[in-house]
């Protein structure tokens, strides 16, 4: 119970461990944002299997119902005709066929006897791992092979831009309210992927589809943060890790089972449709930006409400505005922070090691996870399990020990262990 008196000079975070520092509520919104925060790992590697590449080879010239496999004798007569067979890769030319001419009214196609090749206008896939992907839609192989690296560039880009404006928006417009508004518009780029004709189409719903969902996560790492007690902080900031990965888990799952990617695509939308039409009335805005907005009785209602379901109470009589000022100023000073940070030389110094770090860290991590079929042989699907898993398992401990012992001691061994195994892959082999 707090008392009045206590209350009038009492700051945000005291008002927090007041109402309960770790309690039902924050439980309740740890649940929320795993859900919320999980459409982030969806939408980022849902690529991994929509994009993914089947075998494929060029079509024979003139043969409409050309496919993969061969057929009977006379289809591989003519795919021995019409296209170069690489003995050395075991497999039929993937880009280029020989000069041929066709017989249409015998409906055949055959060699000249030159040697010379050129490029494929038309392919056919393999559909013994994707019954179809974005790659067999829009022919993304050969020359245009290069739109996949785009996709997973301009999701990447997607991710900085809306890094950098996510949070001075939600500063301005709340943490709530931006995050349904980004929830909605990556609903529609999701569903509007399905429809894409182009890869002009596609590479700018990419961008949208996951930019605006990196900037949902940090908006719901925002509000956790702000509703969780400085105490129960790394837990409530891991909790939407659990989400991320939660996310990668229901991809693999989902990508399994569904081999169209359409479908595919489809189903994972499903959370965003749950998420855009209840997360309005399920969760809170942030007290702490009601407070900065000076919307003291909205935050008010907020804290009462916490503290009530953690079984405490908050007294009615409470002056949210004590301890306001600085806050204010501190969410008004955007740009005046970064001055006055950049005129430090320490704080500089930190701000570039922990730039480079965080560079060398995405570097490998999204560029083995979004990149997977490509730089580790075998069945994807049991080499995306087992990175997921490496992330579901590594969690807990790094969030035990970040509780205990901090950020800095963690993250030297973890950079020097992960550099030391990625300079080990150099004198690797692989069967």
């Amino acid at each position: 119970m707090l008392s009045l008196k206590k209350a009038k000079t009492m700051e945000y975070e005291e008002i927090l461990a007041g109402v309960g520092k770790m309690g039902r509520y924050q439980v309740y919104l740890f649940i929320l944002a795993i859900v919320a925060c999980s459409n982030a790992g969806i939408h980022l590697f849902n690529i991994v299997f929509t994009m993914g590449m089947p075998r494929y080879r060029c079509a024979v010239p003139g043969l409409m119902n050309d496919t993969f496999d061969i057929q009977n004798e006379a289809h591989a007569q003519q795919i021995n005709a019409t296209i170069p067979f690489d003995s050395a890769k075991g497999s039929y030319s993937k880009c280029y066929h020989y000069l041929t001419r066709v017989d249409k009214s015998l409906e055949q196609t055959w060699n000249f006897t030159s040697p010379e090749t050129q490029s494929c206008s038309r392919w056919v896939y393999s559909t013994d791992v994707f019954a179809s992907s974005i790659v067999s839609e829009l022919n993304l192989v050969c020359g245009r092979q290069i739109y996949m690296s785009h996709a997973n560039m301009l999701g990447m880009a997607g991710i900085m831009v809306m890094s950098m404006v996510s949070g001075p928006l939600s500063d301005r417009w709340g943490r709530k309210k931006l995050f349904i508004f980004h929830n909605w518009i990556q609903l529609i780029a999701s569903i509007a992927t399905v429809f894409v004709k182009s890869e002009i189409s596609f590479l700018i719903l990419r961008f949208v589809e996951v930019g605006s969902g990196m900037a949902s996560f940090m908006c719901l790492y925002g509000l956790v943060t702000e509703i969780s007690a400085p105490s129960g902080r790394v837990l409530g900031t891991s909790i939407n890790m659990v989400g991320w990965n939660v996310g990668m888990l229901a991809v693999i799952l989902v990508a399994f089972f569904v081999r169209e990617w359409k479908t595919l695509q489809l189903i994972l939308t499903a959370p965003l449709v749950l998420t855009a039409l209840t997360f309005p009335l399920l969760i809170p805005e942030s007290p702490k930006w009601l407070l900065s907005r000076k919307r003291y009785s909205e935050a008010h209602a907020i804290l009462q409400t916490i503290a009530k379901v953690n079984g405490n109470s908050l007294p009615e009589e409470v002056d949210l505005a004590g301890g306001k000022e600085e806050s204010s100023h501190k969410s008004a000073g955007i740009v005046r922070g970064l001055i006055l940070l950049f005129k430090s030389p320490i704080l500089t110094v930190r701000l570039i090691i922990l730039a480079i770090s965080w560079a060398v860290n995405a570097m490998v991590y999204y560029g083995i996870g979004l990149n997977v079929s490509f730089v580790i042989p075998g069945d994807i699907y049991i080499n995306f399990f087992v990175i997921t898993m490496i992330s579901v398992v590594f969690l807990p401990p790094a969030a035990w020990i970040l509780h205990r012992n901090g950020r800095k001691i963690l993250l030297c061994v973890c950079m020097v262990l992960g550099g030391s195994l990625c300079i080990g892959t150099i004198f690797s082999t692989f069967g």
